[in-house]
Order: C-alpha cells, then sequence, then structure tokens
C-alpha cells in the first residue's frame, strides 16, 4: 500500500469568444497533499486541489477582463488523479 498520496489537477483553461476565437489560455498545475494514503485521503486532497483552482481561475480571470466581452466563455479540459 502506498505511504503518501496527493490528489492532483492539470490542465489549460481557454477563454473564447462568441465566434469560438481564442482571447487567452491559462496552464494549471496544482497539486495538494493527501492526509491518509487511502480513498478518504484522496477525495480531500482533491476537493483543497478544486478550490485552489477555482481561486486561480478567479485570479486569472480578474487579471483578464479586460480582454473579455460579453460574447466571451470559458472552455477548460482538466485532469485529475490521486
Amino acid at each position: 500500500a502506498p505511504r503518501i498520496s496527493q490528489g492532483v489537477l492539470q490542465g489549460q483553461a481557454s477563454l473564447i469568444d462568441g465566434k469560438r476565437r481564442l482571447i487567452a489560455s491559462h496552464a494549471i498545475g496544482i497539486e495538494r497533499p493527501a492526509p491518509a494514503p487511502d480513498a478518504a485521503g484522496g477525495v480531500q486532497a482533491l476537493v483543497e486541489a478544486s478550490e485552489e483552482l477555482g481561486r486561480q481561475l478567479a485570479g486569472w480571470l480578474s487579471e483578464d477582463r479586460g480582454q473579455m466581452t460579453e460574447d466571451s466563455n470559458i472552455c477548460g479540459r482538466f485532469a485529475s488523479g490521486n
């Protein structure tokens, strides 16, 4: 059995306009240690990583809001694991 575990989120967020043109993109990689090397620990690590993902996306969007229009959408693909 593993002695350590971690939750990992990796992905790319893209800001696109209504015509599906890329306005901006942002690579994200987040790792959080699990408090225990079991399923419950992995879930807790992924919850913490997801919360950090939200904070990072909010920060990124606030930085790039000058480029956003009413027609902008956010698309992203993320892989997770523990």
